[in-house]
């Protein structure tokens, strides 16, 4: 029996194929003959009665009848795969390429990385506001999906000790135990472009006034949070995730360099990207670089050529089914 099903499965695959091959000849003795190539009226013959075979290719619109119901059948029996791609990119040797990436939504994960409530640098608490904004809509199309949402604001995870989304990181098998630092470069990198700090000079709080994760960014029941890069790649192996995404701030520092942040995660075997829509850089205003959104595209340059390549938020929005 089961021999039998993963045969009709096949025979399914194999029709779809023949009558759209056929369909664009327009010609009924076109789609016998494809019927031959891909061996379906063989296969048929096996699973069906010879009269019923015969009777789905007598004619143009009994093999329509036949892909009507291989397309009902292959909805109950999973047998059309729905192959996702989106497009990354990255530099090599100073030129940039675009490359199409399958995409399995059950083995992606995304890390919102500290996208505070407060910032001791006006212009990027009000950045993060704006941000938030973006990414929380993001979230809800890749929740559908089925992909994994981490929040990891550092240094405030505790604000959440008593939520499900905290205590459920410590109860997954533990896999990987290794305790990581921050890592600021790869070995073959240069150092960042343009220098680390806040666009307005006049505002410093002297303290670290964040307490909790931004309010525009909405927590759900299946959501995880936590700051400690050990738990969260250990869930990333439970999970047997080969893809994990980045946004938040800043994309020239904590992103990039946190313990759980992309270097550690790509030199432990992920494979990351960071969506470039969706961050933010912490960079000093000079005379060549005086707009943020300047800055934001050097750093994001750099990104590509040294670390992981990136991936447009409407990538995501726009999948193609084949």
């Amino acid at each position: 029996m089961a021999q039998q099903l993963k045969t009709l499965k096949k025979t399914i695959q194999n029709s779809v194929l023949c009558f759209a091959a056929g369909y664009f000849s327009r010609s009924v003795s076109q789609i016998q003959a494809h019927s031959k190539r891909f061996f379906i009226r063989r296969v048929f013959q096996k699973v069906l009665p010879s009269s019923l075979s015969q009777f789905f290719f007598s004619n143009k619109f009994n093999v329509f009848l036949l892909l009507v119901l291989s397309v009902m059948m292959c909805s109950l029996m999973g047998c059309i795969t729905q192959r996702k791609y989106v497009k990354y990119r990255f530099k090599k040797e100073e030129k940039r390429y675009d490359k199409r990436l399958k995409w399995n939504p059950s083995k992606t994960a995304i890390i919102v990385v500290d996208m505070w409530d407060k910032h001791w640098c006006l212009p990027s608490e009000k950045m993060a506001v704006l941000l938030a904004k973006k990414i929380d809509p993001f979230l809800s199309l890749l929740r559908d999906k089925g992909v994994q949402v981490f929040f990891a604001p550092s240094g405030t995870t505790q604000f959440y000790a008593d939520t499900a989304n905290y205590k459920r990181v410590k109860k997954f098998k533990r896999l990987f135990q290794e305790k990581l630092d921050w890592f600021y470069i790869f070995k073959d990198e240069p150092n960042m472009p343009l220098k680390i700090g806040c666009e307005d000079k006049g505002r410093n709080l002297g303290t670290d006034p964040w307490t909790k994760q931004s309010q525009f960014l909405k927590i759900k029941e299946n959501d995880l949070i936590s700051d400690n890069a050990t738990d969260i790649i250990n869930i990333l192996m439970n999970k047997r995730v080969n893809l994990v995404l980045y946004a938040g701030a800043h994309s020239n520092g904590c992103v990039v360099s946190q313990p759980f942040g992309m270097r550690n995660l790509k030199k432990k075997g992920f494979q990351v990207a960071l969506i470039r829509d969706l961050t933010d850089s912490f960079t000093q205003k000079n005379r060549l670089f005086p707009f943020q959104k300047e800055r934001n595209k050097i750093i994001i340059d750099h990104i590509e050529s040294y670390i992981a390549p990136t991936i447009h938020s409407s990538q995501f929005k726009n999948i193609s089914f084949f």
